[in-house]
Formats: C-alpha cells, sequence, structure tokens
C-alpha cells in the first residue's frame, strides 16, 4: 500500500479567472494531485481564507553580482548613469567572490519572500573584476537551486573591444557557468566597433546554441543606433525570438519615421523588450523637452 500522505495541505486558495477556491497539495516540495484522504492526509494544513493564488513572479532584468552595494560607495551626486558606472568601478575593483555570493543570495531570497521564484540576471564580465562576478553568482545559484530558477547573462559592461581582453572573457564566461550571451554595443569606441561586438555575441552564441540578451542604448542620445544593428544581425543569423533588447532608452529620442522604422524591424526580428522605469526614469530623461 503505498503511501499518500503529504507535507502541506493550502485549502481555499483563489485562482485567478476561478470562482470557487480550491485545495493544494505539496510533497518533497512539490505541488501533488489531491491525496485520497484530502486535507486528512496532510502534515500541516495552511487555510488560504480565499486569498489569491498565482504563479511565482519573474525578475526579467536584475545585476545580482551589484545588489545590496548601496552601503559600500558613495553617493551619485549627479543621479545620472555615467556616475553611476564610475562608482561601480570602484566597488568592483574591490569585490571578492565570497561577499558577492553572501550578497546575491540575501537578494534572491528576499525576492522569493516577495513571490519572484525565476530571475535573469546580467553578470559584470570585463578587465576589472574578470570572472569575480560570474564565480559568485553562479555559486548563489547553486546554493538557491532549491527555491528559484537563475539564468545568468555574461554582460561585458565596459564593452568589447573598448575594454582590452573582454573578448577573451567572453568566451570563458560562457564555459563557466554563463547561460546567456550580454552586450552593450553603444559602449563602444566608433559604431564600426559597435556592430563588431553585436557580431561576436552573436558567434558566442551560435557557438554555444545561447540566446542572448543585451543592453540596447541605454542613453538619451538619439545617434544610438544599435537596435537597428542588433535587429538586423538577428535576422541576418536565424535568431528569432532568441534576442533580448533591454532599456533602449534612445528609441524615445529618434525621429518619428525613424523609430517606426527600427520598430518594424524589431517586430520582424521576434526581438523582446524588457524596458526598466524604475531604472531610467531615475538616471535619465533629464534633457528631454
Amino acid at each position: 500500500m503505498t503511501d499518500d500522505r503529504v507535507d502541506l495541505a493550502i485549502t481555499g486558495a483563489h485562482f485567478w479567472r476561478e470562482e470557487t477556491p480550491r485545495d493544494l497539495f505539496v510533497r518533497d516540495g512539490r505541488f501533488v494531485p489531491s491525496p485520497s484522504g484530502g486535507t486528512a492526509a496532510a502534515a500541516n494544513t495552511i487555510d488560504a481564507g480565499g486569498r489569491l493564488c498565482v504563479a511565482g513572479f519573474l525578475e526579467p532584468h536584475i545585476h545580482l553580482d551589484k545588489a545590496q552595494i548601496n552601503d559600500d560607495v558613495r553617493p551619485n551626486r549627479s543621479g545620472t548613469l555615467d556616475e553611476a558606472i564610475e562608482i561601480i568601478w570602484a566597488r568592483k575593483r574591490a569585490y571578492t567572490v565570497e561577499e558577492i555570493t553572501a550578497r546575491a543570495i540575501r537578494t534572491i531570497r528576499t525576492a522569493v519572500a516577495h513571490g519572484v521564484t525565476r530571475f535573469r540576471s546580467h553578470v559584470d564580465v570585463d578587465s576589472i573584476g574578470g570572472l569575480r562576478p560570474l564565480e559568485g553568482v553562479v555559486e548563489a545559484r547553486e546554493r538557491t537551486r532549491d527555491i528559484a530558477d537563475i539564468q545568468i547573462v555574461a554582460f561585458p559592461q565596459e564593452g568589447i573591444f573598448k575594454d582590452k581582453g573582454t573578448d577573451d572573457l567572453m568566451w570563458q564566461a560562457m564555459e563557466a557557468g554563463a547561460d546567456l550571451v550580454g552586450g552593450m554595443p553603444f559602449n563602444e569606441n566608433s559604431p564600426a566597433d559597435s556592430a563588431r561586438h553585436i557580431a561576436l555575441a552573436f558567434e558566442i552564441a551560435k557557438h554555444h546554441d545561447a540566446d542572448i540578451d543585451m543592453h540596447v542604448d541605454e542613453t538619451d542620445d538619439p545617434d544610438a543606433k544599435t537596435l537597428e544593428i542588433l535587429a538586423e544581425q538577428t535576422m541576418e543569423h536565424g535568431w528569432h525570438g532568441r534576442v533580448t533588447a533591454g532599456h533602449t532608452c534612445a528609441l524615445a529620442g529618434y525621429e518619428e519615421d525613424y523609430a517606426n522604422r527600427v520598430i518594424g524591424l524589431v517586430r520582424d526580428a521576434g526581438i523582446h523588450m524588457i524596458v526598466n522605469p524604475a531604472t531610467n526614469l531615475i538616471l535619465q530623461g533629464r534633457g528631454d523637452a
């Protein structure tokens, strides 16, 4: 006779778009069908009291390697992205793998307590921190695997060709535990290097059969036009539906005809868009009319 007991029964949970509450049952950390004994078969019972029950939330754009460093850095006097990045440089030089892991775990556990169960984290890969940020977040991912699903993006914030040696580090990052290839193509010394930046990301992604998630044109400058290049290369490489563009702030400053054309390319390429208002409404837009 099989043991039909469960660890937990949650009674009277209200499901989205359902009128009648129902019960949930958990065994070994997973939801299971109702046991033959119903709630009587549960070691513990929680009465949800008709409260809403939904799937876990997703955090599609976070930087776990930089989380919870506010107390350890000087204030951002200008409130701008440029100064924020300069502040990070100094803090990044002092990183250790152990403290990155500890900060990331605290952040993950806090988010899980608020209902977030899936994360996509960008992690800096550059000549300043090397692969230390990646090592720290990979360890945090392993130590929280029982409560969260975490994807790691290898993120070359300082550029790839602008920051000597980062091209090699990006390849190493994918071997060391990163899941997606990141990018920040506008942070290069020329439009030609921005295009090379994107091309290398696709080369690495295709080698590893990985998706791409880039910070794109995170600036007020309407001359930042790497979103167009990203869309064109996505179609050229047949990576439809496997590319994400984050921020894309310059899009707001484009002339309408050009903006419409780029939006059409993004649609045709099947690029996913992740806007970051909590960040960009604070750090940018001060000069906008």
